[in-house]
C-alpha cells in the first residue's frame, strides 16, 4: 500500500477539484484501468476503517460524546489530506470532522486560506499540521525561511485564537531536509506554541521501521495511523474542556 501514494494523491485532487466521478477522472488522466483505480480506493477505505476500528472501544465511546456538536478541523498539506492519513482514520471516530487540507501547501498559503475558511464557523478543535513544504530545501535554502515560517505559524494561530483547542504537529523529519534543518522548524512550531497549543510530536516517524512513504517525506500509513492514536489520546485528555 505504500507504493499507492502518487494515486492516492491523484484521487484527492480530483475530489479536491470536485471532479463528479473521482475515480474515473484519475484513471483517464492517467491511462489507468478504472476498475483498478476504484479498487485501490475501496483499499484505502477498508484500511481507514479497520484503522478506526481498531482504536479502543472504550476511547471511541468516550470521544464520540464529548465530541458531539463539537467540529474538530483539520489543517495542512498532503500529509494531513492523505486518503490513508491521520485525519480520514479520525473521521470515522470523531462525531463531526471537516478537513481543509491542500497538498502541497505550505504556510504562507494556509494562512491566506484560513481567514475565508474559519470565518463561517469557528472549529471547537483545530488540528494544525504545516511546515513539511516551508522546509523543504532546494539549493542550500528552505521555501520558506524559518523567520517567515515562525511568524505565519503565529499568526495562524491568532486566526484560530476563538477554538476551545488548538493542537499543533511538530515536523516528522523525512529525507527532504537535514536534521539542522527539521530542529530549526521544530523550535519555531515549540515558541509558537508556548501561547496555549497542545504539542502532537511525530518524531515517532523517524523511530519507526517504515515510517516514511518512499519518497521520504510523507507518513507511511502505519506512522499514520500512529499518529491518529496520538491524536485521539490527546483528544481524550481534553474532551469536554
Amino acid at each position: 500500500m505504500n507504493e499507492c501514494f502518487p494515486l492516492r494523491f491523484n484521487l484527492d485532487v480530483c475530489s479536491g477539484a470536485r471532479a463528479p466521478d473521482p475515480e474515473r477522472a484519475v484513471a483517464a488522466l492517467f491511462g489507468l484501468d478504472e476498475a483498478y483505480v476504484r479498487r485501490c480506493a475501496a483499499e484505502f477505505q477498508n484500511h481507514v476503517c479497520a484503522c478506526a476500528q481498531e482504536t479502543d472501544a472504550a476511547l471511541r465511546g468516550r470521544l464520540r460524546q464529548a465530541y458531539a456538536g463539537k467540529l474538530v478541523a483539520f489543517f495542512g498539506d498532503s500529509i494531513t489530506s492523505d486518503r490513508l492519513g491521520y485525519a480520514r482514520i479520525a473521521a470515522k471516530v470523531l462525531p463531526e470532522t471537516e478537513n481543509f487540507a491542500v497538498s502541497c501547501t505550505t504556510s504562507v498559503q494556509l494562512l491566506h486560506a484560513l481567514r475565508g475558511e474559519v470565518a463561517a464557523r469557528m472549529p471547537h478543535t483545530a488540528v494544525i499540521f504545516i511546515g513539511t513544504n516551508d522546509a523543504c530545501e532546494q539549493g542550500g535554502r528552505t521555501q520558506v525561511s524559518v523567520e517567515e515560517y515562525e511568524k505565519n505559524l503565529k499568526d495562524i494561530l491568532e486566526v484560530l485564537r476563538g477554538c476551545k483547542r488548538r493542537i499543533l504537529f511538530t515536523l516528522p523529519g523525512g529525507t527532504q531536509y537535514g536534521e539542522q534543518t527539521k530542529a530549526r522548524f521544530n523550535a519555531a512550531i515549540r515558541r509558537a506554541a508556548a501561547g496555549g497549543c497542545t504539542l502532537l510530536d511525530t518524531s515517532f516517524a523517524a523511530a519507526m521501521e517504515g515510517g516514511y512513504e518512499p519518497d521520504g517525506v510523507h507518513l507511511s500509513p502505519a506512522a499514520q495511523r500512529r499518529a491518529a492514536q496520538r491524536l485521539f489520546e490527546i483528544l481524550d485528555d481534553e474532551r469536554g474542556i
